[in-house]
């Protein structure tokens, strides 16, 4: 459904957003537009049913309302949960005349699902196309990832939890960049790194005991 919201509402955070960073020439070419009058596409969020909506794609139209002041915008919800959203999210900006994705993008949206749970029986191809990569990259992140597994491996548990706190280190540093659009860290980013840390466990019990 369509909705106007108070910006407020939005849980928008660098955990949720699609790309790695923002485009401080794209954001101006909307406000331009915005200032012409003109009317943007709709932001995309899941909407849960305690009443947050979690952004999943729309952060550079996000940035150019919070410019000028704006303190409410029109978004796409649709309803779900967090999960839902860092899904969502890692199919984003595929459309025909959307802002192109980085390769760090890329790799961002193939390591997003990659670490969720509920497709971790996704094959290659089918990771490759939901996220609009190849197979090959997938395969690369696939090996990033039980390359960094294996460098903890041997330190055990205390190793894993300072991989955990660098990586919330990482993600205060890269609140700093999402200044403008006001971000705050909150229980979702929390979990996502809780998240991407059992992951990492459960890829290390399936490195350690092989099914065949």
């Amino acid at each position: 459904m369509i909705v106007t919201l108070p910006l407020r509402m939005l849980r928008a955070t660098p955990e949720l957003a699609p790309r790695e960073k923002l485009s401080s020439l794209h954001t101006s070419t909307l406000i331009a537009h915005l200032q012409a009058g003109e009317t943007l596409p709709p932001v995309q969020a899941v909407g849960t049913p305690e009443g947050t909506y979690y952004l999943y794609n729309g952060y550079h139209r996000l940035a150019a309302v919070e410019a000028l002041g704006g303190r409410e915008i029109v978004v796409e919800a649709i309803a779900g949960t967090y999960a839902d959203a860092l899904l969502y999210g890692a199919r984003a900006n595929l459309g025909k005349g959307d802002l192109p994705r980085s390769n760090e993008d890329k790799r961002r949206a193939v390591t997003r699902v990659l670490l969720l749970d509920r497709c971790r029986p996704w094959t290659t191809d089918q990771i490759a196309s939901y996220t609009g990569t190849s197979q090959g990259l997938v395969m690369a992140q696939k090996k990033r990832l039980k390359d960094e597994l294996e460098a903890h491996r041997g330190s055990g548990m205390r190793a894993a939890l300072s991989g955990l706190a660098a990586e919330i280190h990482d993600l205060a540093d890269r609140l700093e960049y999402y200044a403008p659009l006001k971000l705050k860290a909150g229980s979702g980013e929390v979990r996502g790194a809780f998240h991407r840390l059992r992951a990492l466990v459960e890829m290390e019990d399936e490195i350690s005991h092989p099914t065949g």
